[in-house]
């Protein structure tokens, strides 16, 4: 795969709660995935983001940011796995 390839898919779950989906991030340093929740009206809140980051000494690590406030933009909570050794 080409470094500066773009993604488009989507995956699509059906749920009791409304559709859940998950779509790749665009951000290339930060290679990832948003999951949001998509009600039967259409509104769509972001649940989560998980990302990675390469770090050049062959380390790196990979983030999940939280959005539990539908009522803001900002992550309500943030942990941190670790990447490769």
């Amino acid at each position: 795969m080409k470094k500066d390839e773009k993604f488009s898919i989507k995956l699509k779950v059906k749920t009791p709660f409304g559709m859940l989906v998950a779509e790749p991030a665009k951000d290339p340093e930060y290679p990832g995935v948003w999951i949001t929740m998509v009600d039967d009206k259409g509104n769509e809140n972001t649940l989560a983001l998980v990302e990675t980051k390469d770090l050049k000494n062959g380390e790196g690590y990979i983030r999940l940011l939280a959005y539990t406030d539908p009522d803001t933009e900002d992550y309500t909570h943030e942990l941190f796995f670790q990447g490769r050794n």
